[in-house]
């Protein structure tokens, strides 16, 4: 279904687009600044189908992450990491001591979850009992 905005919409949209540029970044600021627009009238057309690709068109660095947009800033942080830990950098060796900890503490808690569900598990009944 294609999306067709209302004329406040398209009016507001390139007001929205020159304010951006200037600096003005998030949707209070704009509506400060934009008379036509309040927060309750932007809510009400984010709900409307279509709108926030529509809106998207013009603003792209308001659309949403993609996976791969995530995977390569993954691979760009794992990259800077390697470097910085390559030049020997306190603050990254830091950082990978600290993330492996948290793994290693998250792997844990993980097993513990697991022997402690089967623990409190009798033989007879292996399945949880929902109490009434």
């Amino acid at each position: 279904m294609i999306f067709h905005p209302s004329e406040e919409q398209l009016l507001v949209r390139a007001k929205a687009r020159r304010l951006f540029d200037d600096g003005y970044r998030l949707m209070g600021e704009l509506s400060k600044r934009i008379p036509e627009l309040t927060m309750r009238k932007w809510r009400l057309w984010e709900g409307q189908s279509g709108f926030l690709d529509w809106w998207s068109d013009m603003f792209p660095e308001h659309s949403q992450l993609s996976l791969c947009d995530l995977r390569a800033l993954e691979y760009s942080a794992s990259q800077a990491l390697l470097a910085s830990l390559s030049r020997g950098e306190i603050g990254a060796v830091g950082l990978v001591i600290k993330l492996m900890s948290l793994a290693q503490a998250k792997e844990e808690s993980r097993d513990t979850e697991a022997e402690d569900y089967y623990a409190s598990v009798s033989d007879e009944n292996w399945l949880p009992q929902i109490e009434a």
